[in-house]
């Protein structure tokens, strides 16, 4: 008993010897730097912004006579997941680039029945110019004007791709993924020339960093389509060109965080 408490007091004797210089250290110690004020804080600071949205939007041209032979409808498919990406540089406070990213989806229907013979999907990187109003206010427009570097993809039903006649004969059969007459077509997409982006919006600061973002976007954007069909793997017909236009008008609500 007599050896715990002397080790006691030798411990607390210490802790009473270093005390003045540990309070001397948490004096002197300089402050910990803002990240702003490192080498990668003084690039960025007030220059990057980051965000992310989800787009609403709709076709700008949904209806025709005949997109590619019986198709006469394009139908927007909606995706609200927030993973349209981009970031913005301003190499000035009110102007500079953005670089973002979008995908989308159209499906077709045919007449007469209604039916849908696949999706047309396309998307990609889109590169502008932006520039915004003065900062100091809660709330601060922008506008961006530049290119969709988009490619296009032709997703079609099993039913219409392996020649089944209609979906509920496919269905009946157990939606095989081959051909039962030994005919097989598809529609192949050939992007020639990158879309024109154009979008205005406005940013409001929720916090020092934070802002909600709110865009109006229109896209314009075709696809030139070759419709070719196969007979026991012999290409027996090559249709088209056809010019299918995938231009679309989008609402888009998201975050960005400007660093």
């Amino acid at each position: 008993m007599k050896q715990a408490r002397t080790c006691w007091g030798q411990l607390a004797g210490l802790l009473a010897a270093c005390a003045p210089w540990c309070g001397w250290a948490q004096q002197d110690m300089p402050p910990v730097s803002s990240w702003r004020e490192t080498a990668f804080g003084r690039v960025v600071a007030e220059r990057l912004v980051v965000g992310t949205r989800f787009f609403v939007f709709r076709m700008a041209e949904s209806d025709r006579a005949s997109f590619v032979g019986t198709i006469n409808h394009l139908g927007a498919v909606q995706d609200i997941m927030p993973t349209r990406v981009y970031a913005d540089w301003f190499f000035h406070p009110n102007w500079g680039m953005e670089l973002a990213w979008d995908r989308m989806r159209a499906r077709t229907k045919t007449t007469p029945h209604g039916y849908s013979d696949g999706d047309f999907l396309f998307g990609g990187p889109l590169i502008g110019a932006v520039v915004r109003g003065r900062s100091g206010r809660p709330a601060r427009p922008y506008a961006v004007a530049g290119l969709a570097f988009f490619s296009s993809d032709f997703e079609p039903q099993g039913w219409w791709e392996f020649d089944y006649g209609n979906p509920e004969e496919w269905h009946k059969r157990g939606d095989p993924q081959f051909t039962a007459s030994g005919q097989v077509q598809e529609l192949v997409t050939d992007d020639h020339s990158p879309g024109v982006s154009l979008a205005a919006g406005c940013e409001v600061r929720l916090t020092e960093n934070i802002s909600l973002d709110a865009c109006l976007r229109y896209i314009r954007f075709e696809t030139e389509v070759m419709h070719p069909i196969y007979i026991n793997g012999r290409l027996v017909q090559d249709k088209g060109p056809y010019t299918v236009p995938l231009s679309t008008y989008g609402l888009g609500i998201g975050l960005r965080h400007l660093f």
